[in-house]
């Protein structure tokens, strides 16, 4: 990888990800390709089917790449404590977030009735 798709895609993950799905993405469209292709030349023909039994593997390979190269990639497995620190930090983002909602919400109900803020 260039230096600066390493800047972008900072994480192994990122990376691979995007790889990938952009090698997947062009495995789907060679499908597509391939099908039309052959339905327009092959209209009345049994050989129409023939897109279907070469190129829909070609999909099922590409897919099964993805997931082989997500298995291979190593993390290193989380600790309990970091999982407890995660889970804390997601919480108090969600309470946060529905207080927020909560005071907007009485705020506009405040505005619909007599003027005063409701809570």
């Amino acid at each position: 990888m260039t230096k600066v798709s390493r800047a972008v895609y900072c994480s192994r993950l990122i990376r691979l990800l995007a790889r990938d799905a952009f090698l997947f993405y062009i495995a789907t469209l060679f499908n597509s390709l391939f099908c039309i292709l052959s339905w327009t030349l092959f209209r009345q023909d049994p050989r129409n089917m023939l897109s279907q039994l070469l190129s829909t593997p070609f999909i099922a390979v590409t897919g099964q790449h993805l997931v082989l190269n997500l298995r291979r990639l190593r993390t290193q497995p989380d600790s309990t404590r970091d999982l407890s620190r995660e889970v804390a930090r997601q919480m108090a983002a969600m309470s946060m977030s529905t207080d927020m909602e909560q005071s907007d919400l009485s705020l506009e109900l405040g505005q619909l009735g007599n003027g005063r803020p409701v809570g």
